[in-house]
């Protein structure tokens, strides 16, 4: 893990691997860069050849928990896309599809891309996880303390 944030890796590296464990990805072989952003504006990239994935943490925002569990959501969301590429690697076929047809060159919509709505029903299943019980948020809640000494 690449950090150029001011937060600490005991914070972010659980982040990281309790939003693979939840979405079914491995960190193995996978590159991670977090950068900082300003405000509560976040983002992410997954990589596809490289196996690599880019996050910008937010640096504040009103609400401490709601950040948290955004930027975990994110992370989730960024992993599930590593979870499909590490399927492909295993030989599985899964569609990514960019475009409305294969004779069209108009784009599809990105939410509407089949690897986006698998990535986002990940991170539902994942969420539902948390929700019940089954599966703990301490390192998301360790984020949000983090976010609340930044104000």
């Amino acid at each position: 893990m690449q950090n150029k944030t001011r937060c600490p890796d005991s914070i972010l590296a659980p982040i990281l691997a309790h939003a693979a464990q939840a979405v079914g990805a491995t960190l193995d072989g996978v590159s991670v860069k977090i950068t900082q952003g300003h405000g509560a504006k976040m983002a992410g990239l997954a990589y596809r050849d490289t196996m690599a994935i880019k996050l910008t943490l937010p640096k504040c925002g009103p609400d401490s928990v709601d950040l948290a569990y955004r930027f975990w959501a994110l992370c989730a969301h960024e992993l599930g896309h590593i979870r499909d590429y590490q399927s492909l690697l295993r030989g599985e076929n899964l569609e990514f599809s960019y475009y409305t047809n294969a004779h069209s060159q108009r784009a599809m919509r990105h939410d509407s891309r089949p690897q986006e709505v698998r990535a986002e029903r990940y991170v539902a299943e994942a969420r539902a996880r948390i929700a019940s019980g089954a599966l703990q948020d301490a390192p998301i809640l360790d984020l949000a303390i983090y976010f609340e000494g930044c104000r």
